[in-house]
């Protein structure tokens, strides 16, 4: 898993500062595809025109549809709040155009819009994309516009409609290299079908005992997850900056055990909370290394001596300092991932999963996760402070803990990437 999460090349828009919070889910992710997008080796994420015929799908299904497709380093969740994308490179802008143009016509793909679109998770390393994404519907847009007037992007906002298998992709030869150096503002369309049907067949079959059986647990590590981040004094809280902290005090609600039972979208629901707290510590973490970077690079800068000229780019910096930096960024990476609160791949998982059965357990294993990385480090501090007998508000016995989540770990996450990437 820890090599599943390492392909998303998230270092890659590491130098990128984030400021979000738990109550309100930023689009970080779009932002920095957009600034990340004219800088990436064009080459590394093309869709080859040679491959064309082993990704086009000509189905006559009557379930099938024709959509824009939006690849994004993001994973996008169908709990039914108002998401936004910042469209600023040229295919993008060209979307949103479509997309709310007051006549919905054709574009360059023969494709009919009306309002929908399918995002889906990119892979940063090899360009390769999610097979499953989600259906969205814009409803609102604003130009972005410079101070001449002229257009500068088209932030969009936008609702899921729901999931979607992506079958194939209709126009490849748009993200070749050579159309995309050129700025082609043609943009990607795919056959898609919804699995909504797949799900429910497959939940039929699902033992309702054993999901209830998770739910409960993972409403239990969920509330001890809780309570640790909003504990200022614990070592959860420390890991953030203060302005997380109050956010997760304030507004990360509780869950109970329907939350993730109730129906799809109240599951999602619950879903997205775990994800923006994801998104949380991600930013946090995010922040505190830049803010380490710029100084090492301020300071290298001052030693070359002369006028010191802004912005500072790592190119001109001496080579031991490069190398230190690009180490950093590396470390910082490698511990990321093993914290195991990354807020893309897993997601993408939840979404790629069979069953709601399939979904909980892998939601229950991520939160169960997150608890024993927590608990491990409040009993090392225990070690040093002699507080190693307190407990949080909330907390269980330590022996009905370590049955859970051995229970959880008879759940072979490994299992649930397969099929994920085309």
């Amino acid at each position: 898993q820890k090599d599943a999460v390492g392909r998303i090349g998230w270092m890659d828009i590491i130098t990128t500062a984030g400021t979000s919070t738990v109550n309100s889910k930023d689009n970080d992710e779009e932002e920095e595809e957009s600034q990340v997008e004219d800088e990436y080796d064009v080459k590394d994420t093309s869709i080859s025109e040679g491959d064309a015929d082993d990704i086009i799908l000509e189905s006559t299904e009557l379930d099938v549809q024709r959509v824009p497709l939006y690849p994004l380093g993001a994973v996008h969740l169908p709990s039914g709040h108002v998401q936004t994308l910042n469209n600023m490179q040229p295919q993008n802008i060209r979307m949103a155009q479509d997309l709310t143009a007051e006549s919905p016509g054709e574009n360059n793909a023969g494709t009919t819009l009306n309002g929908t679109f399918c995002v889906t998770l990119r892979a940063a390393d090899t360009g390769r994309i999610a097979t499953m994404g989600t259906l969205m519907r814009v409803v609102h847009t604003e130009e972005l516009k410079s101070y001449d007037g002229s257009l500068l992007g088209i932030r969009v906002q936008c609702v899921a409609e729901g999931l979607v298998e992506i079958c194939g992709i209709v126009n490849p030869q748009c993200w070749t290299g050579e159309r995309r150096l050129r700025k082609c503002d043609e943009y990607l369309v795919a056959n898609v079908r919804p699995i909504d049907s797949r799900i429910s067949t497959s939940d039929c079959d699902a033992d309702i005992n054993e999901l209830d059986d998770i739910a409960n647990r993972l409403a239990q590590d969920f509330a001890v997850v809780r309570s640790m981040y909003a504990c200022k004094d614990g070592v959860a809280a420390k890991e953030l900056p203060s302005w997380a902290v109050d956010a997760v005090q304030n507004n990360l609600p509780a869950l109970q055990p329907h939350n993730f039972t109730a129906s799809e979208q109240s599951f999602w629901k619950a879903a997205d909370v775990w994800q923006t707290l994801c998104n949380t510590v991600r930013e946090a973490r995010r922040s505190d290394l830049q803010s380490e970077v710029n100084e090492i690079t301020i300071d290298a800068a001052v030693k070359k001596g002369g006028p010191l000229k802004l912005p500072v780019h790592r190119r001109d910096l001496p080579q031991d300092v490069q190398i230190r930096l690009n180490r950093m960024e590396e470390e910082a990476a490698e511990d990321y991932v093993a914290m195991g609160m990354d807020p893309v791949l897993d997601f993408q998982a939840l979404l790629s999963a069979g069953s709601r059965l399939d979904r909980i357990k892998h939601l229950r294993y991520m939160v169960a996760r997150e608890r024993r990385r927590l608990e491990a480090k409040e009993s090392l501090k225990g070690v040093f402070d002699g507080s190693g007998d307190d407990q949080l508000p909330g907390r269980e016995d330590a022996a009905v803990v370590n049955d859970n989540a051995s229970g959880n770990d008879q759940y072979n996450a490994t299992n649930i990437f397969e099929g994920i990437f085309q």
